[in-house]
């Protein structure tokens, strides 16, 4: 069967191919070294919330809003009263101050978004920040490169992983989110009606708006980065089912051989180990969000009754289907 395969198949086959060896060479990337740093410098503070939406599985749009409460720029502190005093005026100064402020601003999430999304393409999509009291206004795009999954850089990043996601695959991220001293960050991923949420070690998702949201706080100092894993797929991939099949028979032997060959490099207890870790967490999540989406049908199931259905005997049986399928996702 395999052998009737088109070019397309064959190009979809390589690019598969390359995924799984991508995730298999970070397969043991799954921890971060603690590092002892120097006593933090605050220089600001500032609660930001950055809304990030995906256009593709390798495109991001940034929104960001900071409500600064004060900022020190070439030596002098403003605060949030000061900044709405000076935005109002029109004395040069006054002016001239909030463009260091802006510009400062700009910096910080420059320094923040770079970080979180390491070797990836940050780039501005406005001149400066804009200012509507009481809050500063900034978007970014990024583009999430073969670096940033680890790839060599002649693989098409965009190519390979929205093509897995074509072919009813999962692709997972791992963003370490960062905060400046003095900043509490909210990060909101949005994914569009496209795409669906497989995995997300928070417990802060909104399945309704599609929306996973990742906090961290570091207005003290001490908290400046947070590890966030997520995990999505395509809601309806165009792939067709004897398609996945024929690559599913043809990559198993390879998958199989680079497997063996990553254990031998890891040691079989190691690799055993982040196994065991990678399922607990798996397996953690996906009973939280159940409980959570029993929540959800508890609230509703009372209208049931409207259509002469009995209420008690709706929820029992679709918590038993809503229980396999979590299962079946394991």
């Amino acid at each position: 069967m395999f052998s009737s395969l088109t070019d397309v198949d064959v190009m979809r086959l390589s690019i598969f191919l390359d995924m799984i060896i991508v995730v298999l060479l970070l397969l043991s990337s799954f921890f971060i070294a603690e590092v002892t740093a120097a006593e933090d410098t605050i220089e600001s503070r500032v609660d930001a919330s950055f809304d990030i939406d995906f256009a593709s599985g390798t495109d991001l749009r940034i929104s960001v809003e900071m409500d600064v409460s004060e900022i020190t720029v070439f030596g002098t502190t403003y605060d949030s009263n000061e900044i709405q005093t000076m935005a109002q005026s029109t004395a040069t100064e006054d002016i001239e101050n909030m463009g260091a402020i802006k510009l400062r601003l700009r910096q910080l999430l420059q320094e923040q978004i770079g970080s979180s999304f390491e070797n990836a393409n940050v780039a501005t999509l406005s001149e400066k920040p804009t200012y509507e009291s009481p809050v500063f206004h900034d978007e970014y795009s990024v583009n999430l490169t073969s670096a940033f999954f680890g790839m060599n850089e002649t693989v098409n990043a965009y190519n390979l992983v929205n093509g897995v996601l074509d072919m009813d695959a999962i692709v997972s991220y791992a963003f370490n989110l960062q905060a400046e001293p003095g900043w509490n960050n909210t990060f909101k991923f949005i994914l569009p009606e496209s795409m669906g949420r497989d995995f997300a070690n928070t417990d802060d998702v909104d399945i309704h708006k599609n929306e996973i949201t990742w906090t961290l706080e570091n207005w003290e100092g001490g908290s400046s980065s947070k590890l966030a894993i997520l995990s999505i797929s395509f809601e309806e991939p165009t792939t067709s089912e004897l398609e996945i099949e024929d690559i599913r028979d043809f990559l198993m032997p390879l998958i199989n051989k680079k497997y063996e060959q990553r254990e031998k490099e890891l040691g079989s207890d190691q690799l055993r180990m982040l196994e065991r870790i990678l399922l607990l967490e798996i397996l953690d999540q996906s009973w939280k969000e159940h409980l959570l989406n029993m929540d959800y049908l508890e609230e509703g199931i009372g209208l049931r009754a409207y259509g002469h259905k009995d209420p008690l005997v709706e929820y029992k049986t679709e918590g038993y289907f809503m229980f396999q399928n979590m299962l079946y996702n394991i």
